[in-house]
């Protein structure tokens, strides 16, 4: 695959990391998912605070309702939610076995 300016603005390419990237001018080498976004939004993506993600996690599907900002502090609490989400139904044992505990320290 040609480095830099060999490849002429259009080039599409697809990295080992399953991402598509375009050739796009001055800004060199553009995710594909965030030129549709910007299409759709009529806006660049701003890497400081947008995090431009696929809803269904297809990094295939271009869709522009399949495309959508998150913002970047944003990001942080999803995935917190998503661990603790997965943590559950340890916690809800966790917090049975106190009660018991406390349950039976009372009585």
């Amino acid at each position: 695959m040609p480095r830099g300016n060999a490849s002429p603005d259009g080039t599409v390419r697809v990295a080992k990391n399953g991402y598509t990237y375009i050739k796009v001018g001055e800004r060199g080498w553009v995710l594909k998912h965030w030129l549709v976004w910007e299409e759709a939004n009529g806006r660049q993506v701003d890497p400081e605070k947008d995090q431009i993600r696929f809803s269904n996690g297809d990094q295939t599907d271009f869709r522009p309702e399949n495309i959508v900002r998150i913002e970047k502090g944003a990001v942080n609490v999803r995935k917190r939610l998503a661990r603790l989400y997965a943590q559950r139904d340890e916690v809800a044992a966790q917090i049975k076995y106190y009660e018991k505990q406390l349950s039976e320290h009372d009585s």
